[in-house]
This record gives C-alpha cells, structure tokens and sequence, in this order.
C-alpha cells in the first residue's frame, strides 16, 4: 500500500459503515495499524457519521488509553471496513467505539484485523505490506494475496 506523506506510524485510510448497510459510510480516514493493540478501536464521534449512535451499543467495560482518566464507556458495534486504496472489505464483528485522544480516529489491531493476514510488515516512511493467505488450489499450492 503506497501512502502519499510522510508517515512514521503504520497508518491506512478506511471507510466505516453498518455492516448491511452500504449507502451510509463515515468520511475516509486514517486509522493507525497497531499491532500492540488487542481489538480495533475507533473514536466514537466516527459512529455518527455512518449513523450509529454509540449510546445504543453494547456497553462494555471502560478503556483506559495512556492515563486512568482517559477512561471511557466503550460501544459494540459489528461493522464493515471498506479500505479503497486496497479494494478490500473487512467485516469486524466487535469494532468498539470509545472516547480516543485527540486527533485519533483508530486503531486496527490484532481481533478483527491483524489476524486475518498471514503477515504485516511496515517499513517506516515507505509503506506497509499486508499478506492475506489464499486456501490452497486444486494443485496444492498456497498463493498470497500482497496488498501494498
């Protein structure tokens, strides 16, 4: 995936919306690649936009980002990503939605993103490589879907 910009973080653009919904979209934006990260998080004002009001979600426990008072409810959501630079979509069955620090529209980590590729590599200030394993052909071999 090539990024125009300077980026020192993995980040990718992505289109969020209601899974069986695909009229209503939020605005695309960069979300960070965090391999650190055990669910993908988005910021709750997102939801909006793809007409979601995050009070309505499952409720779960609080998350804490970097500080205790950062905590905040956090909202359930099963959602679709759209990542136009890939032609990729991406079903994330519990994407939550909570207060995130300014400037920060998401992570993408490992459940419901990361553990659907076989690897991600990023090179920092070029570009990051996602491979998506194939099931094997009739012949038995195993190809690779590498979006860049």
């Amino acid at each position: 995936m090539q990024m125009r910009g300077t980026y020192r973080r993995p980040y990718i653009f992505v289109h969020l919306r209601q899974k069986h919904i695909t009229h209503l979209k939020s605005p695309k934006v960069p979300v960070l690649i965090d391999p650190g990260a055990d669910k993908c998080y988005f910021n709750d004002q997102l939801a909006y936009t793809f007409g979601v009001n995050p009070a309505d979600g499952r409720v779960t426990r609080k998350v804490a980002y970097m500080h205790k008072d950062d905590e905040a409810p956090t909202a359930v959501f099963p959602i679709t990503a759209e990542f136009p630079q890939l032609g990729l979509e991406i079903d994330i069955p519990d994407a939550e939605f909570t207060r995130l620090r300014k400037g920060w529209n998401g992570l993408l980590g490992h459940h419901g993103f990361l553990n659907l590729f076989e690897s991600v590599t990023f090179i920092p200030q070029q570009r990051v490589d996602l491979v998506l394993p194939r099931p094997p052909t009739e012949d038995g071999i195993i190809r690779q879907t590498v979006y860049r």
